[in-house]
């Protein structure tokens, strides 16, 4: 909301108050604190007519002025610089009231249009004091004219009304006539407006309030009748004969208000045709008490704003929604109600008996314990209410046991505890009565539950805790129901919790133990509720357990529950000491009411009702409540959520095309901030002026926070070193009414260059290359060694050097840079795919798998414990790159120590891969690779059988290649074999077989290598 005012303007929120005052030593401050009207255009531009210093365009984004002033050598400046009314059209076209005529300004041409009276011309302006313009529903535009407050303020004739033709530009006007009773009754026209109904309302000086027909120009005067001052009119004018109509305007209620400069604010109910004044010392106590009323507006929320003259400033909510609260005999405590079949209303209170109300509310008795007739009730404090099917009014009271009202007898039997009869009733204090469908009933006490034998007059007793004696213990039963499945359920008072009864044998069984519950309720989808000191519950069915509702925004903390009821509407309604709650239909919404809808009473102990009409009545101390629960939702509106203000590190931002925030917080939809931007604040509020105390406000950062969170007094979000990502933040607010309403921006965090997914794959692939250039630096000073020991050892440097030779082949064969090449062409190909976490465990292998090959090579043999965890690791991570178009088997022979038995490092891995190369992975189907260790004497045979295509075939394939390369792995690993059997003297030999199918196909190769053992 802004207002102007003689002291500048004002920005309201609903929260705060912020004033835009000239400051003189501030240029770019407001120009001038002498405003007199205001205007908003849909660009945001808040427009302000000045008394003398023109027009002023504010930017309330940049926090800007531009001021237009007129000039006397520009004839297309402001005509003048006082101006008395400013107003915006459909088309965005500004009109501007000055003392010199009516102006048309085009934003988009910065020229003004000047329209004046000129006395040769009767279709010119009337007058050239503009008092106010008009737009209504066709687009018509109204001038009316003439001020009191201008050099002809005492000239009667000059003004009048003003109808703007848009096509010529020329006016018809409507002015006093004295001769015609259909004319305007006064020429200083000030108030104009055209009701919902389409009646259209012209206010001048004088007693005069007109509404006119404008298709015949003619005018019905409303005078004051001081024989029937209720009647439409304005208030009788006081001592100035120049007091004028200000301001007509209509609520959302269709009330019109009628303001004057000196004999207050009026009201007129279209719908009674009654008047209501109010003013200094007039008929109403109505906080506005003004003699001047000068301007008023209605909000969308239906919120009235009214001013007066001398600055005050009145907020009046016709739509705002108390809860009547409904007195018994003074302030009598109600406890329990009861609608009869004549649609008369009894309500049972804690002290003065029963109150017996007729259709209009009017008392028709009240039913009291008289001493002196024993038929009558027998005691005043009463607690339970409810009829039967059988015709009578059950009545439980507070030390008088249970009543039973026979209607057609007008007299009451007495159902009373009898100390040496246990078939009477249990105890008699009773607080809850209630008939079953098999028609029984029931009748909760401070002692246990009793059902009722309607033939034998007796009363079956369930006692849930026996061992409990104490007057207010667990056994105070506070509710019972019987649900749709025909199951039993009762709550008690005193930690007794609820209890699930088989009313055949009596057994039960405890649910809630050890929490105090008043209230069960079933509601239309057959969910049983209960409620009580420690919250809602609802039974869970599947799990055959009660479970706590909570309010899914974790505003309300649903604790004290007094009743529950449901309304027409399938809405849940629970009753607290100081609040009533709703939960919607889905029970995924909670709305609360307290003092602000005039909940000033404490709510008490005892048994909501829903009146046949609909209505909800709850019990207080000083009566009851009674309210139609779709009163909460008539006209009301979800609140606008407006994010004010955005900064980072504490530091305002505004829109910047070079900046994170390109477009005004009210269009933004994301803000794109760099990695060190992660300190971030937002300010926001709900607009909302029925109750804007009332209002509650939540936040969240999507993928940031776990949940949402609520906003204190100062209705701001903060946040500190966010990762970058992607997040969005949002804002709800939730009325009184309990509307709600979301805004939400998207916010990015752009991360730094050096953590990009482009800048890690580049460090990996530098990180491999610099270990496959340190394993190629670590095999040349191995070989340099070799050769310097070869000098002194020449008998054996040939063998030695032969050795080391295949020893490096061997390595490289292994860690041939195809192999490499295709490892990170794998890890990559994951990173891409956003594989994570398989990419990780694949790197991992990989890394473990180089370190293998770098230790195991500085040895002329190892442990086969070491060469079969780099076998596995090749194999898995081959099965891994070609999608598991392979399985493998590693079969070892159980008599093998494979720790103490060593063999000569990268002896098998040649052969497994000839066989997945060149075997498996040509087959169609998905082969299979089975390496098995066997010792055999001195000997250790290596079995390497694939299911592949054979020998023949591959060779096939290989020839028809376009590649060059040759694998050398295998030959390599024979003439080290070869060497190992000259150097020890023994019988290592390599053994290759085709295998084939019965029919003579190929069924794969079978590699056998023999070499002597070696142990520790």
């Amino acid at each position: 909301m802004w207002f102007s005012s003689k002291k500048g303007f004002y920005r309201y929120d609903g929260y705060e108050m912020i004033n835009y005052k000239n400051d003189p030593l501030d240029p770019n401050s407001l120009p001038t604190d002498a405003l007199e009207t205001i205007a908003s255009d849909k660009q945001g531009n808040i427009w302000l007519g000045t008394l003398g210093a023109g027009l002023l365009k504010f930017d309330p984004i940049l926090h800007q002025y531009t001021q237009y002033r007129h000039s006397n050598t520009d004839t297309n400046s402001l005509g003048a610089d006082w101006i008395s009314n400013v107003l915006i059209d459909r088309n965005g076209i500004i009109w501007i009231g000055t003392g010199n005529g009516l102006d048309r300004f085009d934003p988009q041409t910065g020229r003004f249009i000047h329209y004046r009276s000129n006395e040769g011309d009767p279709r010119s302006l009337s007058s050239n004091s503009v008092f106010s313009i008009y737009e209504d529903r066709k687009g018509v535009l109204w001038i009316g004219t003439g001020s009191i407050y201008g050099p002809d303020k005492n000239d009667p004739s000059v003004g009048g009304l003003n109808r703007m033709d848009d096509i010529t530009g020329k006016f018809t006007r409507y002015v006093h006539n004295p001769n015609d009773p259909n004319s305007l009754i006064n020429n200083k026209v000030r108030a104009i407006y055209e009701s919902r109904d389409g009646r259209f309302w012209v206010g001048t000086s004088g007693d005069g309030l007109h509404t006119m027909d404008r298709s015949t120009g003619k005018f019905q005067r409303h005078t004051f009748d001081p024989q029937n001052p209720q009647k439409l009119s304005r208030p009788p004018l006081g001592e100035d004969p120049f007091a004028m109509i200000t301001f007509i305007t209509e609520d959302k209620t269709g009330g019109i208000w009628i303001g004057t400069t000196d004999n207050g604010l009026s009201y007129y109910n279209p719908r009674s045709r009654e008047m209501t004044r109010f003013a200094r010392g007039g008929e109403s106590d109505f906080s506005f008490n003004q003699r001047d009323a000068w301007a008023a507006f209605s909000s969308n929320d239906g919120v009235l704003w009214i001013s007066s003259f001398m600055g005050s400033l009145h907020r009046l909510n016709p739509l705002k929604l108390k809860v009547p609260i409904s007195f018994i005999n003074g302030l009598n405590e109600a406890t329990a109600f009861y609608e009869d079949d004549d649609n008369s209303f009894w309500v049972a209170s804690s002290e003065g008996g029963v109150y017996q109300y007729g259709p209009d509310n009017s008392l028709l008795r009240r039913i009291q314990n008289d001493p002196a007739n024993r038929k009558s009730i027998s005691n005043d404090t009463v607690f339970a209410i409810r009829p039967d099917s059988y015709g009578n009014i059950w009545m439980g009271t507070l030390g008088g046991g249970v009543e039973q009202y026979v209607k057609g007898k007008n007299e009451f039997l007495h159902h009373k505890n009898d100390p040496r009869n246990v078939k009477s009733l249990s105890n008699d204090r009773v607080v809850y009565i209630y008939e079953d469908r098999k028609k029984n009933m029931w009748f909760g006490t401070f002692r246990g539950l009793n059902l009722w034998n309607r033939e034998e007059n007796t009363f079956r007793r369930y006692i849930f805790y026996p061992e409990d004696t104490s007057i207010f213990g667990s056994n105070v039963v506070s509710s019972i129901i019987n649900d749709r499945n025909d199951k039993y359920w009762v709550s008690a008072f005193a930690r007794g919790g609820v209890m699930s009864l088989n009313p055949g044998d009596g057994r039960f069984k405890i649910y809630l133990k050890g929490l105090s519950m008043s209230c069960l309720y079933e509601d239309a989808a057959g969910r049983v509720w209960t409620g009580g000191v420690e919250g809602l519950f609802f039974y869970d069915t599947r799990n055959d357990r009660f479970t706590r509702f909570l309010d899914p925004l974790g505003i309300n903390p649903m604790l004290d529950i007094k009743s529950i009821i449901e309304d027409d509407d399938n809405n849940l309604w629970i009753n607290t000491s100081a609040s009533l709650i709703k939960i919607n239909k889905e029970r995924n919404e909670v709305s609360t009411y307290d003092n602000h809808f005039g909940l000033k009473y404490e709510m008490t102990y005892g048994l909501s009702y829903k009146t046949k009409s609909g209505s909800l009545c709850f019990p207080a101390d000083a009566g009851y409540y009674r309210f139609s629960p779709r009163d909460f939702n008539k006209e009301s509106m979800p609140p606008k959520i407006i994010i004010s203000n955005f900064r980072l590190s504490n530091k305002e931002i505004f829109p910047n095309e070079n900046g994170p925030l390109k477009t005004s917080l009210t269009d933004a939809d994301r803000i794109i901030l760099k990695y060190d931007q992660n300190v971030f604040s937002f300010d926001f509020a709900a607009i909302d002026f029925i109750d804007p105390q009332a209002n509650k406000h939540l936040f969240m950062l999507e993928n940031y926070d776990q949940s949402w969170n609520i906003a204190g007094f100062e209705r701001k979000a903060i946040y500190f070193n966010v990762p970058p990502g992607d997040y969005i933040f949002r804002v709800r607010a939730i009325s009184a009414y309990g509307k709600m309403a979301e805004r939400s921006i998207k916010i990015e965090i752009v991360p730094a260059w050096w953590s990009r997914w482009w800048f890690r794959i580049a460090v990996l692939f530098a990180t491999i290359a610099i270990i496959y250039l340190l394993i190629r630096w670590r095999l040349q000073v191995k070989y340099k060694l070799q050769m310097e020991r070869a000098g002194r050892e020449k008998e054996l440097s040939l063998l030695k050097h032969r050795t080391s030779q295949l020893e490096m082949h061997a390595l490289r064969a292994q860690m041939n840079p195809h192999f490499l090449f295709n490892s990170l062409n794998s890890i990559n190909r994951f990173i891409i795919q956003n594989n994570s976490d398989q990419a990780s465990a694949y790197l991992t292998k990989f890394s473990r798998l180089m370190r293998l090959i770098l230790q195991n090579s500085q040895n002329e043999l190892i442990p086969l414990d070491n060469e079969l965890e780099a076998l596995k690791l090749y194999l898995e991570l081959e099965a891994v790159r070609f999608d598991h178009h392979f399985t493998y088997t590693i079969k070892i022979d159980e008599q093998l120590d494979t720790t103490a038995l060593k063999v000569p490092p990268l002896i098998i891995q040649p052969y497994a891969e000839n066989a997945i190369w060149h075997g498996l992975m040509h087959k169609e189907e998905k082969g299979h690779l089975l390496i098995e260790l066997i010792g055999e004497g001195d000997y250790l045979v290596c079995k390497i059988v694939d299911d592949g295509i054979g020998r023949r075939k591959a060779a096939e394939l290989k020839s028809k290649s376009v590649s060059s390369h040759k694998s050398m792995g295998m030959k390599i690993t024979a003439d080290r074999i070869t060497s190992m059997k000259q150097k020890k003297s023994a019988r290592n030999n390599i053994q290759i077989t085709d295998l084939v199918h019965p029919d003579g196909t190929p069924a794969g190769t079978s590699v056998e290598i023999k070499i002597s053992t070696h142990y520790d």
